[in-house]
């Protein structure tokens, strides 16, 4: 029998819990799947998103975040031409898991990207809303080479954004962020599509100012829709050595996972996505924990 390879996406965020201050990320995953499944369930925008599965296991907590559509679902069709609805009861629809690890001492949580599954936003979501008493934050996690460029600038030059074309804009007002929303508003006013912007200091000295919060809520925005922010780039300087130019959505720290498969599966169990996940954390383990280390 022939064997497909199918490709796993692994994207990597830092865990930030805003509340409580001393909270510990395992113990409200440990809470949460201790609940009957039914109970586990939260609903987002007519989404229904379930922790399914997971366990602790030495200085790592995984687990398989379940996405439910219930309404809009398609039919089932045949090769030959019969077409025919799904034969689903009240409380059935169309499950895509997303598997998870999340590392203990760094903090940073590696989720199989799966448009079909919980993004990370959805992931935050459904966090912060099981009653657990929690409040947190995903921040997306630059390679360490970008990181370290970033470091090193003692001011920034320049900033560059580009924006694609948005029917609704309310998304990104959502961020509240007041340098995105004077963007938008500037674009609103004048009917523009499209947003480009360049900020630069130009001859004079000195750097911008509040230009890595920006950064840091743009780089939010790519957690749902990553094709809304089509160029985010950075000149800064450090002394008298030449500029350091950073282009920050070309070092978020991702992955992607060969998985063998035999014949044409249409689904790959969570099993062998928790493997996947698993090995694109060990590929950049060492990177992360240089950055991170182990507390």
């Amino acid at each position: 029998m022939s064997l497909a390879r199918k490709k796993i996406n692994v994207e990597f965020y830092r865990i930030n819990i805003l509340y409580p201050q001393d909270g510990r990320m395992e113990d409200f995953f440990n809470k949460s799947i201790q609940n009957p499944p039914g109970s586990r369930n939260s609903v987002r925008e007519g989404q229904y998103v379930r922790l399914q599965e997971g366990s602790a296991h030495g200085q790592f907590w995984s687990g398989d975040m379940l996405r439910i559509r219930m309404e809009e679902l398609p039919v089932k069709a045949a090769l030959s031409g019969t077409v025919e609805s799904l034969d689903l009861e009240k409380d059935e629809g169309l499950g895509e898991g997303t598997a998870f690890l999340y590392h203990i001492p760094s903090g940073i949580l590696a989720l199989q990207r799966n448009r079909f599954g919980v993004s990370a936003s959805a992931f935050t979501h459904y966090m912060t809303h099981q009653h657990l008493g929690l409040e947190l934050e995903l921040d997306i996690v630059i390679e360490k080479a970008a990181f370290r460029k970033l470091d090193r600038m003692d001011t920034i030059r320049d900033f560059e954004i580009q924006i694609a074309p948005l029917d609704n804009l309310s998304f990104l007002r959502k961020q509240r962020q007041p340098s995105v929303n004077s963007m938008i508003s500037m674009s609103q006013f004048h009917q523009a599509p499209h947003i480009d912007v360049r900020l630069k200091m130009g001859r004079r000295k000195g750097g911008l100012e509040g230009v890595l919060e920006t950064a840091k809520r743009l780089l939010k925005i790519t957690e749902a829709e990553d094709k809304i922010v089509e160029k985010m780039k950075i000149t800064g300087v450090h002394g008298d050595e030449d500029p350091i130019i950073l282009d920050l959505l070309n070092h978020r720290m991702r992955e992607q996972v060969d998985v063998s498969a035999e014949g044409p599966r249409r689904t790959i169990p969570f099993t062998e996505r928790q493997t996947a996940v698993r090995r694109a954390w060990d590929k950049r383990q060492h990177e992360i924990l240089e950055m991170f280390g182990n507390v």
